[in-house]
């Protein structure tokens, strides 16, 4: 995927991947951050844009918490992905 990126050289205490699901932010977050805590925050529908369901549930297991910014996001994000609810 994004193999050839490389890892971060700092540690953090949380980070944050904010503009969620997007493949290479995510792949990032999760794969090339270290970080005692792991978040996404997703500011929207996302049915409207289509997401990459595959990368999205390679992925999203390695956050700590999900953040939907909305009831009807939430709603979407759980029915689409109901492992994460």
């Amino acid at each position: 995927m994004f193999s050839n990126v490389d890892e971060f050289p700092i540690e953090f205490d949380k980070v944050l991947a904010y503009a969620g699901p997007f493949p290479f932010i995510d792949y990032f977050v999760t794969k090339k951050v270290k970080a005692k805590e792991k978040q996404v925050w997703i500011h929207y529908d996302i049915s409207k844009i289509n997401p990459d369901k595959g990368i999205i549930n390679k992925l999203y297991h390695n956050y700590d918490k999900i953040n939907i910014v909305s009831n009807l996001g939430k709603e979407i994000f759980d029915k689409t992905f109901p492992q994460y609810t």
